[in-house]
């Protein structure tokens, strides 16, 4: 990456951040196995309906404030954490999202996770995006891809390796 950024940052492109893409290979992937933190007893987990998206909404405006359109307009499917009947939690699931191709695999992503600010740091992340690959996996899924992440460290506890890094350069013009 040196040299490119090099080359973009003579003409006046700065970045902030750098994110990453990533990837789980699914075979042997089990969520029941896995070495994370416990989720908070009563967790469940569920596909959204319709009927969902009011609530969904509001809980996508409360943990990341600039995704509620990409919930509006989504077609794959949305996860959702519930707990104690609220939406504490949501994730797009995608069993063929996949944009970096791999031959001989079918690739899903997952997309958008968020748990809402009252219920962070409780392990329904973690534990919603296990699930979530698993249901991919049942999905037919072979391998999982993660684009644009900065949770590198994160995403790395559930067994995603880092595949490819990109400097997000911008310039005002």
């Amino acid at each position: 990456m040196g040299e490119n950024v090099t080359f973009f940052e003579k003409r006046g492109y700065t970045a902030s951040w750098t994110s990453v893409n990533m990837e789980l290979p699914l075979d042997g992937f089990d969520a029941e196995h896995l070495d994370i933190p416990p989720a908070p007893e009563g967790l469940s987990y569920r596909m959204a309906t319709a009927a969902d998206m009011p609530e969904l909404l509001a809980a996508v405006e409360a943990a990341e404030p600039n995704w509620p359109s990409n919930f509006e307009s989504c077609v794959d499917s949305i996860y959702l954490a519930v707990l104690d009947r609220r939406i504490v939690g949501f994730e797009i699931l995608a069993p063929n999202g996949g944009r970096f191709l791999r031959p001989g695999h079918q690739v899903g992503c997952v997309g958008c996770v968020g748990v809402i600010p009252a219920e962070q740091e409780r392990g329904i992340g973690m534990d919603m995006v296990a699930n979530g690959i698993q249901w991919l996996k049942n999905q037919g899924c072979t391998l999982i891809e993660l684009r644009y992440v900065w949770l590198e460290k994160w995403y790395s506890k559930l067994g995603f390796q880092t595949v490819r890094r990109q400097w997000m350069g911008e310039k005002e013009l």
